[in-house]
């Protein structure tokens, strides 16, 4: 089995920290950098979630699979990490092009989803992958944890002093 990288299909649609927070955190008191901030905070967001290994914001992501990994000695599911926790839930699951009823064929479990190895016969070849399209990150700004918010602000002021 081959994982390709996840791959962001839909990014967040705000920051988890506004132009003003930025501003306050880093005591600038004038408007005249207000048009550059928010290419700032935006990458310093993306970096810290690179390093964590999250989405702090919701996001959808896509991972492809060339086939199945091996189900452990008498375990009824086959288990593949989800990069860029929190997962909040898989939006659609293909295997050879067809979809995957939710049902009892997978669930998330933590960063795991666990697909019932009853999905495909044992040692059936995939010939047209398998996709899993899911929705990671803690929600809105509000969700974010506040150590996480401090570290985009922290980042993004390293950059903006540059």
């Amino acid at each position: 089995m081959v994982q390709h990288a996840a791959t962001r299909t839909i990014d967040a649609t705000e920051e988890p920290v506004t132009v003003a927070e930025f501003k306050e955190h880093a005591k600038i008191e004038d408007n005249f950098s207000d048009a550059l901030l928010p290419g700032f905070i935006r990458a310093a967001r993306k970096a810290c979630e690179k390093h964590c290994q999250r989405s702090f914001m919701t996001q959808t992501w896509r991972i492809e699979l060339d086939g199945w990994p091996t189900p452990y000695e008498g375990e009824r599911f086959r288990v593949i990490a989800l990069p860029h926790r929190p997962i909040q839930g898989i939006t659609l699951l293909t295997v050879d092009g067809e979809a995957v009823a939710a049902t009892s064929n997978y669930a998330v479990r933590g960063s795991e989803l666990r697909v019932n190895s009853t999905v495909s016969a044992p040692g059936e070849d995939v010939t047209d992958g398998i996709v899993i399209d899911y929705t990671a990150g803690y929600g809105d700004a509000d969700d974010v944890p506040e150590d996480l918010k401090l570290a985009v602000k922290m980042l993004a002021l390293h950059y903006f002093e540059g």
